[in-house]
């Protein structure tokens, strides 16, 4: 039946690309550290085998790849690598997969105690990407692991939906999710989302202030991510808050200059 004109079309629900993923964060909180790598590892096998099928051909040869004795894309290892010849996923993503897989290898062939925080693991952990979906830092190993990797799912999860969408028509690129802030237009809505973002500044500079070695790196890359949100926030706001974000925006970026001109 065709949807007469002057009735919206029905979204398409969103629980289909995020609704199991949701529910596999949920399982992680009661996870100990080796199910929550394994957990990880395995929807990010199902995950990845999922974004190859919808860029391939529908057809049993595509099929064939993933299911079968010895099928050439029936590992995580394969499908990291295939993933990432193909142009599906970025340097950043394959080395957070990379090392989960890494990660994942320690705990699936050892039965005796192993712990995130061991050198070689931990090390693991911090080469992951910090997660631009958590403004929480990650003070274990754990956390890392988890908020890293489920942000990265979240990316691999929406890339797939897109490559779907647009059915195989049109060049992919890799899929990073990017939270921004901007309201809907309205006047208080938008005065709203601006001081949401100078109170987020404010948070930010209080943690710099203090933050040292690992932490400090967390919250200079959410800096970072800061100043391009802000930066699409000024074409967003209305003509009358425009200078006064703009401003807020070479404040911000100076801000970051600054950090950035102490690293070197």
């Amino acid at each position: 039946m065709t949807t007469p004109p002057d009735e919206p079309l029905p979204e398409e629900p969103t629980d289909n690309i995020f609704g199991p993923l949701n529910k596999l964060s949920r399982a992680l909180q009661s996870h100990d550290e080796r199910g929550l790598v394994l957990s990880l590892a395995a929807f990010a096998e199902e995950a990845l085998g999922d974004l190859i099928l919808a860029f391939l051909r529908d057809n049993k040869s595509s099929r064939d790849l993933f299911a079968g004795f010895n099928a050439p894309l029936g590992t995580l290892s394969a499908r990291i690598k295939a993933a990432h010849a193909l142009g599906l996923i970025d340097e950043e993503q394959f080395n957070d997969f990379e090392c989960l897989r890494k990660i994942r290898n320690e705990f699936a062939h050892s039965w005796d105690c192993i712990s995130l925080e061991r050198q070689d693991l931990a090390a693991y952990a911090r080469n992951m990407s910090f997660s631009r979906l958590d403004h929480h830092y990650p003070s274990t190993s754990a956390d890392k692991v988890r908020s890293s990797i489920s942000a990265l799912l979240a990316d691999i999860r929406s890339g797939t939906n897109q490559i779907r969408l647009k059915d195989g028509g049109l060049k992919v690129q890799p899929h990073q999710l990017f939270p921004i802030i901007y309201g809907d237009g309205g006047g208080s809505s938008n005065e709203k989302y601006f001081e949401q973002a100078k109170a987020r500044f404010a948070e930010l500079e209080a943690a710099l202030s203090t933050a040292t070695g690992e932490e400090k790196r967390f919250f200079l890359h959410h800096l970072k991510l800061f100043t391009t949100q802000v930066g699409l926030l000024c074409t967003h706001v209305p003509f009358g808050l425009r200078p006064e974000t703009r401003d807020f925006y070479m404040k911000v970026k100076a801000e970051a200059a600054k950090h950035e001109w102490k690293k070197r």
